[in-house]
């Protein structure tokens, strides 16, 4: 698979919106009745995107009408992209459909020049998702459970990548979302024993699945972005409280009165780097949580260690990155080249998981804030100390265990959408199979 390089884009931002109106054909809002003056966008893969929409009127029917009939329709939708160029040759992001949770709005001006301020407040699909409590049992893989909440909710497209081993799970006057995220996560392991599984929407499509399972990779070279500012967080002390030094499950079973202990495998989880900070010098540091059996067995804790190590360890170091013109999304895989000279370079350098990412556009400008994972870093050293494994005869103290990420398996079956013709206003995303290859 090939990396996209990418670098700063020539041009303004721009941006297109439509209200959804039932029983009527879409609002657009055109330019010089309502005004756009800024958008926060800000989007993650640990919760709903939220984007936050500000603009000016010049005519009171937008709020009195159109807003309201939407709003009183009992399911307001706000059509938006945005994209960056010039005009005749703009690079646009794929179509988002979001639900208005919160419009607000501020009477202006008197007479024929008479509108108001208004803001819209829209989630992604997956607040759907949380508006209704259930009463459920459900049996199966938990790949299989996430698949018939989706087709319950009427969501076609979806990425979500199988799971081994069959729960019976009680969902309580819980809603799907939160359902999904306090339970099902925490249970699911792909075939190679990861876990570390994430919940989230991008662009219409719900994604469930490793980190590394379906994307886009891409290359930025730090010091050729215009712009660009970047802040190395190692927040690897803060992680252990969590379970990244390693997790226990101290299990117990009612009915035979049998206590076992079951722990994390570092070799199982996902790495970006080869160097971990060495643990073993702090007492007791591994991370206990208590467990009793259900009618799901061993097993259930066994993944649930997993899951538990895998996203502390995940979140050991951070970037945050500021960048004017380049645009990534949460579930993007991006190697970051932090050499400020042919001849040096620094452990920060490498992959890194794109988690959360904040867009915010006034009137033609653009500047993004990126928040960049991964549990490693690399080790530029060399003379590290080795010690006994059971494994190998040798190995470094700070070697970090795991399995490497496949970028050629990432991209093979990403999925496939577009933005549509670049100069369309009514061009839509079209979605097509997520989980089949090209």
């Amino acid at each position: 698979m090939a990396i996209q390089v990418v670098t700063n884009v020539e041009g303004s931002a721009h941006t297109e919106f439509e209200l959804l109106v039932p029983d009527s054909e879409p609002v657009a809002f055109t330019p010089g009745a309502v005004t756009p003056s800024s958008s926060v966008l800000l989007e993650s893969v640990y919760k709903n995107s939220v984007y936050i929409h500000k603009f000016t009127t010049l005519s009171v029917d937008y709020v009195n009408r159109h807003i309201r009939k939407a709003s009183f329709s009992g399911v307001p939708q706000l059509r938006f992209r945005f994209g960056i160029g010039q005009p005749g040759s703009i690079q646009w992001q794929p179509w988002q459909l979001h639900r208005i949770t919160s419009p607000a709005a501020v009477p202006e001006g008197v007479g024929k020049t008479a509108g108001h301020f208004l803001e819209l407040t829209t989630e992604d699909g997956i607040y759907n998702l949380g508006l209704s409590t259930k009463f459920a049992a459900r049996r199966g893989t938990i790949s299989s459970i996430v698949q018939q909440i989706a087709s319950e909710n009427q969501i076609l497209d979806v990425v979500i990548e199988p799971t081994v081993g069959e729960f019976l799970m009680i969902q309580a006057s819980q809603d799907d979302s939160t359902f999904i995220r306090q339970r099902l996560l925490r249970r699911a392991a792909n075939t190679k024993g990861r876990g570390n599984y994430l919940f989230y929407m991008r662009d219409g499509v719900l994604h469930f699945h490793t980190p590394d399972y379906q994307g886009q990779a891409y290359e930025l070279q730090y010091y050729r972005a215009n712009g660009a500012s970047i802040t190395q967080n190692d927040n690897s002390q803060m992680m252990l409280q969590h379970g990244a030094a390693g997790v226990r499950m101290i299990t117990y079973n009612p009915l035979t009165g049998e206590v076992k202990e079951v722990d994390s495998a570092p070799d199982r989880t996902l790495r970006f780097g080869n160097v971990i900070p060495d643990y073993s010098t702090i007492s007791q540091v591994q991370t206990n949580v208590p467990y009793h059996h259900s009618a799901n067995g061993i097993e259930e804790a066994v993944n649930i260690a997993q899951n538990t190590y895998d996203n502390a360890r995940m979140q050991c170091f951070k970037l945050s990155m500021e960048l004017d013109k380049i645009i990534f999304h949460p579930g993007d895989i991006v190697r970051v080249v932090l050499a400020p000279s042919q001849d040096k370079t620094t452990p920060w350098s490498g992959l890194w998981f794109v988690a959360e990412a904040s867009h915010n556009i006034v009137k033609s400008a653009i500047r993004s804030t990126y928040v960049m994972q991964r549990g490693e870093l690399f080790n530029l050293l060399g003379g590290q100390k080795t010690v006994a494994d059971n494994q190998r005869a040798l190995r470094s103290e700070q070697e970090a265990p795991g399995q490497d990420i496949n970028l050629a398996e990432f991209g093979s079956s990403q999925l496939t959408k577009g933005a549509g013709p670049q100069v369309a206003s009514k061009t839509f995303s079209v979605v097509r199979d997520p989980n089949k290859a090209r």
